[in-house]
């Protein structure tokens, strides 16, 4: 049976090498611990970018797990520097699987997505806060990990098996 995992980054971006690091450690642990097989991540400039990034090279590396990139407001890349647009074609190209919702771009928009991502996934990975989208999550019954940018480190604060 596939076990689904989320990221969502409430954060546009992280720019700490250290979280980042850190949540690059996690995504591994959370691969190995949760026997996750497949990822399914926005395609934001950004920390989504970030992580999808570090997914693509992890799995062309050695992990066994399928990527679906969520595509919320794909006209947004026409607003974007030619390098950015390049980027995230490029990123979307590497996905195993891509899902393109309703083209629009606003919060309201980004909320969607994060809903829809959630409904499809077994674990859902937050970075950052974002009360309303745990809410949601909580109502769901589903698996929630949370990592504090603050602090550094998972909410709960569990020891992912070595």
């Amino acid at each position: 049976m596939s076990k689904v995992c989320c990221i969502i980054s409430a954060e546009e971006d992280v720019s700490d090498g250290v979280a980042n690091d850190e949540i690059f450690r996690v995504i591994a642990r959370i691969t190995h611990d949760f026997g996750i097989d497949s990822f399914i991540i926005g395609t934001n400039l950004g920390m989504e970018q970030n992580i999808l990034e570090y997914l693509i090279f992890s799995r062309n590396t050695a992990k066994k797990f399928t990527i679906t990139g969520v595509i919320g407001a794909e006209e947004a890349a026409t607003i974007w520097s030619e390098t950015q647009r390049n980027r995230f074609f490029s990123l979307v190209a590497c996905c195993d699987y891509e899902l393109l919702l309703h083209p629009m771009h606003s919060d309201l928009a980004e909320f969607y997505k994060n809903l829809v991502i959630v409904d499809l996934a077994d674990l859902i990975f937050i970075i950052g806060k974002d009360e309303n989208l745990e809410y949601w999550v909580k109502k769901r019954n589903k698996k929630l990990l949370k990592f504090d940018l603050e602090d550094k480190v998972l909410v709960p604060n569990i020891t992912l098996l070595s």
